[in-house]
């Protein structure tokens, strides 16, 4: 390896640690942020929490119906996922697929006429 690649090589890993810290610490602050207590949360950010408060969740998942919104999001997925094989497989069911996708898309008033 010659020193102009070695420096190359050098740069790229730099550049890609930069973009990773770039992309991971907002996700490390938001884990951090939501294990503090709430009204220390509201007041600032500090890297450590002074304790762990799992409660957090506990009250997150009771304030939401999580649930009922992880199925919706589970049928978005799996639906999307099936469109993508039924359009890619070229089967006879894609044209009405997309007839369906289309209507889906389009807000109610443009079909009541």
């Amino acid at each position: 390896m010659t020193a102009e690649s070695n420096r190359k090589a050098w740069f790229h890993y730099a550049l890609a640690i930069f973009v990773t810290l770039i992309f991971v610490l907002p996700l490390i602050a938001m884990l951090v942020t939501s294990l503090r207590d709430p009204a220390k949360a509201a007041a600032g950010f500090s890297l450590l929490p002074d304790a762990l408060h799992w409660q957090n969740y506990v009250e997150a998942w009771r304030a939401t119906n999580f649930p009922r919104q992880f199925i919706n999001s589970l049928a978005m997925a799996l639906g999307v996922t099936a469109g993508q094989i039924i359009t890619s497989l070229g089967l006879k069911i894609k044209q009405i697929y997309q007839l369906v996708a289309g209507k889906v898309n389009l807000p109610d008033e443009t079909l009541h006429t």
